[in-house]
């Protein structure tokens, strides 16, 4: 997909993980993109590498966003120095605040899913800022982060890309930071130092090992506050639990919701369990009051599309 700089007016916004591609959405809302096999056919409207590089300009697609991301919503592409451009959801509306949310997706997934999903979760509220990993494949919709140093360096090259398009840099100062699968997994390992700048975590089916005392503290020492883990499978939700009780301990508020007719997803069951919990992930926070204002972007463009995963017959 080529794309050209462009500038414009607009308002303005957690992480996931496995080894091995992740299974395929077959519900509504949102989730993971198709298995090896059964890629979508569009790479052609996937959101493609930051040829350019040095630019952190918000980018256009000529085509329509789709109508899923809400009336007078949208999605632009978001230049992010050394990395594949990520993607980036705006809600309706001009001048309320809005909080910033960033969601790393899980191995052969795609930024754009995400979007899509977490736009249904949070409805008209956020800026949402999907991180985009390598491609699988040379124009592969799927995509997938090789390790958490390498995630680790994605998420803040674009937190800082997007603080860069911001009149108020402080906006994006601290944000919700959230997963799915191979999001939450490896972002679970690279986020322990980074409380100050993501002192909360929504980890969904992922992220829910690797919790000792030692880690939990260090991420409460650097300024965690709240983790959310959200599980479809047995296995995530027997290991949370453990995970969870090891959070409190230290000190760090910590939850599990489940839904295990969700399996390994975070559309359908999975998604409504992170909906109905995610006000308790952001109590007491002041970024996410609804009382607050702050200005509009200084650099957008024009809509791009959300390509919708594959759906299973």
């Amino acid at each position: 997909m080529r794309t050209v700089a462009a500038l414009g007016a607009l308002s303005w916004s957690v992480i996931a993980c496995s080894g091995t591609p992740d299974a395929r959405r077959t519900t509504t809302p949102a989730g993971p993109g198709p298995e090896p096999g059964a890629r979508s056919a569009r790479p052609d409207t996937a959101p493609g590498p930051d040829a350019r590089g040095g630019s952190q300009a918000l980018r256009p697609e000529s085509r329509e966003s789709s109508g899923r991301v809400g009336q007078g919503a949208g999605t632009r592409t978001l230049d992010v120095p050394g990395f594949d451009a990520a993607i980036v959801s705006f809600p309706s509306g001009d001048a309320a605040r809005q909080p910033v949310l960033i969601a790393a997706h899980g191995a052969g997934d795609n930024p754009a899913w995400q979007c899509e999903a977490w736009r249904e979760i949070l409805g008209d509220r956020a800026i949402i800022l999907c991180l985009s990993g390598p491609r699988e494949m040379p124009r592969s919709d799927a995509r997938y982060f090789p390790d958490h140093f390498a995630l680790e360096k994605i998420a803040f090259a674009s937190l800082e890309a997007l603080r860069r398009a911001l009149p108020d840099p402080s906006r994006a100062r601290r944000v919700v930071y959230t997963g799915y699968s191979q999001g939450a997994t490896m972002g679970a390992l690279m986020i322990v130092s980074h409380g100050d700048s993501c002192p909360r975590l929504a980890l969904v089916e992922g992220g829910f090992d690797g919790w000792t005392l030692g880690r939990a503290q260090k991420f409460k020492d650097s300024g965690g506050e709240r983790v959310l883990f959200a599980c479809g499978t047995s296995h995530c939700r027997k290991r949370a639990e453990a995970s969870a009780q090891t959070l409190i301990k230290v000190g760090v508020a910590a939850r599990v919701v489940a839904d295990l007719s969700g399996g390994h997803n975070y559309g359908g069951a999975v998604g409504r369990a992170v909906k109905d919990s995610f006000a308790w992930l952001v109590e007491g926070s002041a970024d996410w009051s609804p009382n607050t204002a702050a200005p509009p972007l200084k650099d957008a463009g024009p809509k791009v599309p959300v390509v919708p995963a594959s759906r299973a017959p």
